[in-house]
């Protein structure tokens, strides 16, 4: 379990949507006595009354058959938000949606109390099917939701069906699913997220380990999606079981004219991206992916024979050339040994990259990245600054300055990082520089402990002395992160 001390480090910001509470319902003994297709606010644990979840269950639900489940992680303890997200989805496809109310970003320990006491008590008072484990999570409770995923196949031997990370990705660089894994994973992130180029960093990922995975973008930022982005999520990974089923035993009726319905849904979506170049190969991937878990039955078919129509084309030609290009280009960089060289290059030959290949899918995600690079850099410092790894801070935000000059939070982390290393006059003009593009927290400046090293120099003192007449206004903080 100590690879959950990362996953919620950063976890410093605000968030931006609230959901209104939930209205809160008696506690029930047991599965069977729980209020059915009402979202209930605070289920306790039996193990522990501190301990609480919010719980959705399908109007239909019968604790004579086993039902799917998908756990959900908040980061900021409130298991009400992604269950209401999750409801109306829910009640349709006919899941279980059970919220942490005590899973949280900050220390890892209560996480993993958190994470132990909704596994057992769901698992002890409610049917579920193991065969359809799911797990969601905003932010930092994205990491948490992935995490349980790969931690109970790992460990239990109880693989997951599908993860639905929203706001960001992976646990850590360490945990990652398995080469060829059966995993299913829906990311979905707001287009000026902080964490956009993070989700398209696990497409490229996943697409290399042959992983089956989407990510959904939607008109927002960092905060938890619209609803509607929750239902394609779901959509997709019920799609999946239903076809996994069409093809182990004829369904019913009723399982075929769903399987039927959806794939109808997901078809005509796919379809519409196929008439622009920069979405063309998401389409084709969702019309492949499709006919894959398809094959065999009648659905998949003019799938298959759609896919390879599409793969004749022009635009698959130029897309698969630009993703092949891009993979290269990133093996090139990872031979380049060199901390700053390699940086250099990468900003310069992806920058070149997008002027090489326009109009292609892998050029837009390009286009993300690199947007988004100046504060990964300027996040990444003020991390390692915390981690107490002053070098390697310096370095990164040196990089954050070259991207973004005229943002005065970087040079003020920047001196702090230069005090520890000893750069003594280095640190005090970074800070004077700070002051003069805009920072004004003097009292940030006074009190910080890693400027103790400068703080009797008269450069420190003359920083100071031009701040003292102005009351200490505290400036916006862009390199925090989530």
């Amino acid at each position: 379990m100590r690879r959950l001390a990362c996953l919620c480090l950063l976890g410093v910001l605000g968030f931006l949507t609230v959901l209104p509470r939930a209205a809160r319902s008696e506690d029930a003994a047991d599965g069977e006595a729980f209020e059915k297709g009402k979202l209930i606010a605070a289920v306790k644990t039996k193990d522990d009354p501190k301990q609480t979840y919010a719980l959705y269950l399908p109007k239909a639900y019968d604790p004579a058959k086993k039902w799917p489940i998908l756990y959900a992680f908040s980061p900021n303890a409130r298991g009400t938000d992604p269950v209401r997200l999750f409801q109306e989805t829910a009640e349709r496809y006919g899941w279980i949606v059970a919220g942490s109310n005590n899973s949280q970003n900050g220390p890892h320990e209560p996480i993993v109390k958190a994470l132990a006491a909704i596994w057992k008590d769901t698992r002890a008072r409610l049917s579920i099917d193991d065969k359809r484990l799911y797990a969601t999570g905003f932010s930092g409770g994205a990491r948490v939701g992935f995490h349980l995923a790969l931690e109970k196949e790992e460990t239990e031997k109880i693989p997951f069906a599908g993860v639905i990370p929203c706001g960001a990705a992976f646990p850590s660089s360490n945990q990652l699913p398995k080469k060829d894994s059966a995993l299913l994973v829906c990311g979905v992130v707001g287009e000026t997220c902080f964490n956009h180029g993070e989700l398209l960093r696990m497409d490229q990922t996943l697409r290399t380990l042959n992983v089956r995975h989407r990510v959904l973008v939607f008109n927002g930022g960092h905060e938890w999606p619209p609803a509607a982005y929750c239902a394609l999520a779901a959509r997709y990974m019920q799609l999946h079981a239903l076809c996994a089923a069409a093809r182990a035993a004829k369904p019913s009726p009723e399982a075929d004219a769903e399987l039927t319905a959806l794939l109808a849904e997901e078809t005509a979506e796919a379809e519409a991206l196929l008439d622009k170049p920069a979405t063309f190969f998401d389409g084709y991937r969702r019309i492949k992916e499709w006919a894959a878990a398809c094959q065999g039955l009648a659905q998949g078919e003019a799938l298959a024979k759609k896919a390879a129509e599409l793969e004749a084309g022009e635009q698959y030609k130029k897309d698969t050339a630009a993703y092949a290009a891009l993979d290269k280009l990133r093996e090139d960089l990872g031979k380049i040994k060199d901390d700053n060289e390699q940086f250099k290059e990468t900003v310069n030959r992806l920058t070149a990259f997008i002027t090489e290949h326009p109009d292609t899918f892998a050029c837009e995600h390009v286009k993300v990245q690199l947007n988004e690079l100046p504060r990964r850099m300027a996040q990444g410092g003020v991390m390692l600054l915390q981690q107490k790894n002053y070098e390697a801070a310096v370095m990164y935000l040196n990089r954050a300055k070259l991207l973004m000059p005229e943002d005065p939070n970087v040079p003020f982390y920047l001196a702090m990082g230069l005090a520890q290393t000893q750069k003594l006059d280095e640190a005090c003009a970074s800070l004077a520089e700070a002051v003069k593009l805009g920072f004004k927290d003097r009292k940030q400046i006074e009190q910080g402990k890693l400027f103790d090293p400068i703080k009797d120099m008269d450069a420190f003192k003359k920083v100071l002395a031009e701040l003292q007449g102005g009351p200490a206004e505290k400036t916006e903080d862009t390199a925090k992160t989530e």
